[in-house]
């Protein structure tokens, strides 16, 4: 069992990395954990999962601040099911800061871990089309980022 405290560790080093690449949010420790309450039409990663991995405490925060930005209600239990592709455009956005800042910080094993993941998205029958363009698209990009990491 997760404990506030470890939450909010997660969430501020994640705020200090976003910062020193560029990028701030306003999302607190209370967000994110609203967020993980939140039903989802996929078997979800758990917020104990979550604050052990750094860029996918980054992921997340992005994630919730694009999704707030929309003017969503992330304290709704039915906020992503009944907002998919509001939601989808906010996790590709997440997913693209995820893996630029994986590859400036030369992360080779979280860039390899993600790939199948982003591959998966792009065949995903529950994301719209024009989404999973833009999943493969990332596929190709994060693969050619690894390929890149691998020549260094």
């Amino acid at each position: 069992m997760t404990n506030a405290g470890d939450i909010q560790r997660a969430v501020s080093e994640g705020l200090k990395t976003l910062w020193s690449h560029g990028r701030s949010c306003d999302v607190s420790a209370a967000d994110l954990e609203r967020w993980f309450r939140a039903d989802t039409q996929y078997p979800d990663i758990r917020i104990e999962d979550v604050i052990r991995n750094p860029l996918l405490v980054v992921h997340e925060i992005v994630e919730i601040e694009e999704v707030k930005k929309m003017g969503l209600d992330i304290g709704k239990k039915d906020v992503i099911i009944s907002n998919l592709e509001l939601v989808d455009r906010a996790h590709l956005k997440a997913a693209q800061i995820e893996i630029e800042i994986a590859y400036a910080t030369k992360n080779r094993a979280h860039l390899a871990e993600r790939i199948p993941d982003i591959g998966n998205w792009s065949k995903d029958p529950l994301v719209e089309p024009e989404m999973r363009a833009k999943y493969a698209k990332m596929h190709r990009e994060a693969r050619r980022m690894l390929h890149q990491l691998d020549k260094k």
